[in-house]
C-alpha cells in the first residue's frame, strides 16, 4: 500500500452544535483515516465572546508550528467570521507552497460577499485563487463561486452525505413534526410558529419539537403569545440519545430556511424516511425532487401551512414520500460511497 499523504484538516471544534461540525464527525464515522493520515486542528468552540477569541489565538498559534510537516491543507471554510479566521491560514499555507483544498460549507456567502467593499471582495477573490481546489456543495454553488470569485475550473462539486441508518420508518402513524437548527429569523423559524395555530385546527394532536439553540426567549414569547404551549416543545440543542429519542417520535421534518449551502440535517431525516418540507434554496433542490419531499419558496407561509396539513393528514402520504426519501439518500448520498471522491 502506498504511504497515506498527511492532512492537516481545519473547522469547528467536532463538539460545535451546527452542520460544519455534523459533516466532519461523519467523516471519521464513515472511516476518513483508512485513506488519509489525518489531524484535525479546531480554530473555534463554544462559549463566551473572550472564549472564542482565545480559542482562535491558539488554534492559530498550533498551526504556525505544525502546518508545515503535511501534505495537503483542508479548510471547512463558511461566511463571516469563519472566512476571516481560515483567511489567514490559507496564506500561511499558500507562501509555503502547501496544496489547500477550500470545502465551502456558508450558506449565507452570496449576502456576506454582497455587503463587502470592493477591496475586501478582492480579499476573497485572492484567498480562493490560493486553493488549488474547492469544494462546493451544490451546483448551484459552483455556478455561484464560479462566476468571478474563483477560476471555475477549480471548482468541484460534492455534496454532503450521510451514513444511512439500518432501519428506517416502518409505520407512519405521527403527527411530531421536527425542526432542528438555530432559533433564528434566517432560519424560517418564526414563520412556522405563526402557521402552527392553522394547523392544530385541521390536526389537532400535532406536536412540533423545535430543537436548536439561538434566539430562545423571543421564541418562547411568540409561542406563548399564539397560545401554543401545550404542542410545541423547546429541548434546546439536543445531542446523541435525546436527539435519537425525538428523532423516533417524529415523521415529518420541516426547515422553512431563507438560506442554506446544503442541508444536513436534510439529508439525516431523509436517510431515517421522514417527509421533509424545506424551501427551495441553496443546494436543496440538488436533494427533493417533488416526489421523495416537498420544495416551497422561502418566506410563503400560507404554503408552508397547505403542505404542512395536507402531509400530517395522511399517512399514506407520509410513507411515499419517505420511502422515496430513504432510497434518494442510500443512491446518491451514503457518505460511504463518497468519501472515496473526498
Amino acid at each position: 500500500m502506498p504511504e497515506k499523504i498527511k492532512v492537516l484538516m481545519i473547522g469547528p471544534d467536532r463538539q460545535m452544535q451546527g452542520g460544519v461540525s455534523t459533516v466532519v464527525n461523519n467523516y471519521y464515522a464513515a472511516g476518513i483515516e483508512q485513506y488519509v493520515d489525518v489531524t484535525y486542528l479546531p480554530t473555534i468552540s463554544d462559549g463566551s465572546k473572550f472564549a472564542k477569541l482565545w480559542w482562535a489565538v491558539k488554534s492559530s498559534a498550533s498551526f504556525s508550528v505544525a502546518y508545515k510537516h503535511y501534505n495537503l491543507l483542508h479548510i471547512h471554510m463558511a461566511a463571516n467570521a469563519s472566512f476571516i479566521r481560515k483567511a489567514l491560514l490559507v496564506k500561511k499555507a499558500y507562501k509555503a507552497g502547501i496544496p489547500i483544498l477550500i470545502q465551502e460549507h456558508g450558506g449565507d456567502f452570496n449576502s456576506f460577499y454582497d455587503r463587502l467593499d470592493e477591496n475586501e471582495q478582492k480579499t476573497v477573490k485572492d484567498i480562493f485563487s490560493m486553493a488549488d481546489r474547492v469544494i462546493a456543495l451544490s451546483e448551484e454553488w459552483k455556478e455561484f463561486f464560479g462566476n468571478g470569485i474563483c477560476d471555475p475550473r477549480k471548482i468541484v462539486v460534492m455534496h454532503n452525505g450521510v451514513i444511512v441508518p439500518e432501519k428506517g420508518i416502518e409505520e407512519y402513524k405521527s403527527h411530531n413534526v421536527l425542526f432542528l437548527g438555530r432559533l433564528c429569523k434566517e432560519k424560517g423559524i418564526y414563520d412556522l410558529l405563526d402557521v402552527i395555530p392553522c394547523i392544530l385546527k385541521s390536526v389537532p394532536d400535532a406536536h412540533f419539537y423545535l430543537c436548536g439553540d439561538g434566539e430562545m426567549d423571543l421564541v418562547k414569547e411568540r409561542v406563548k403569545g399564539l397560545g401554543i404551549e401545550k404542542s410545541v416543545m423547546l429541548p434546546g440543542w439536543v445531542r446523541e440519545k435525546e436527539k435519537d429519542e425525538i428523532i423516533e417520535k417524529c415523521e415529518t421534518l420541516v426547515l422553512p430556511s431563507y438560506y442554506e449551502g446544503m442541508p444536513m440535517v436534510v439529508l439525516e431525516a431523509m436517510s431515517y424516511g421522514y417527509v421533509v418540507i424545506a424551501t427551495d434554496v441553496g443546494g436543496t433542490r440538488q436533494i427533493i425532487d417533488g416526489e421523495n419531499g416537498v420544495l416551497i419558496q422561502a418566506g410563503d407561509k400560507d404554503d408552508l401551512e397547505r403542505q404542512l396539513i395536507r402531509v400530517l393528514s395522511m399517512a399514506t402520504t407520509r410513507a411515499s414520500y419517505g420511502k422515496k426519501a430513504r432510497e434518494t439518500i442510500e443512491d446518491r448520498f451514503d457518505l460511504r460511497k463518497s468519501l472515496e471522491g473526498l
